[in-house]
């Protein structure tokens, strides 16, 4: 048996990482749906230009009606909006910049790391890295990827409550548009 340390330094940023994957999943879904729910508005609200613009000039009452409606259509559609933004947030979400540095675990190019670190780090897990190094290293994962995580879940709750506050809107309106 290793070490009980590393191991659940390792199993901690497995499930974070996992957690991610999850994430993203969920967000490029909901990305999906709340795309259709937009163009199902864009349309319901174009049908009620379109019936306003057919309408005849002495109904004063069917053209009020309709511009109130596509008032109300505009709330869900600008609340769908903005949770399309937030889940694109959700999946580029990334650690403060001040935090990056080179390790093993999540290699990346950054011009402001040494580079000379790297290729040591490189060198000294050739050569039989102390396993304070490895613990050292897996802490600082562990905070990277727990501040992307922690990025991702704010993003994606609050579109998705932002989702539901559309949808509860959605069926006001479609109560109100069904019967003007």
């Amino acid at each position: 048996m290793g070490n009980p340390i590393l191991e659940q330094l390792i199993a901690g940023y497995s499930n974070a990482q996992s957690r991610i994957q999850d994430l993203d999943t969920k967000s490029q879904i909901l990305i999906g749906f709340e795309s259709a729910i937009v163009a199902l508005i864009i349309a319901k609200m174009d049908q009620l230009h379109g019936a306003e613009a057919s309408a005849s000039p002495t109904p004063d009452v069917v053209a009020v009606s309709n511009t109130t409606l596509g008032i109300l259509w505009s709330l869900p559609l600008s609340l769908g909006i903005v949770s399309i933004l937030l889940l694109f947030c959700t999946l580029i979400a990334r650690p403060p910049s001040k935090n990056l540095r080179h390790t093993i675990l999540f290699p990346f190019y950054n011009p402001d790391c040494d580079q000379a670190k790297m290729e040591a780090a490189i060198d000294n897990l050739s050569n039989g890295e102390p396993l304070s190094n490895c613990v050292e290293e897996y802490r600082h994962q562990l905070l990277e990827v727990g501040a992307i995580l922690f990025k991702k879940i704010r993003w994606n709750r609050t579109a998705v409550y932002l989702i539901m506050a559309q949808l509860s809107i959605i069926a006001v309106t479609a109560v109100a548009t069904a019967f003007s």
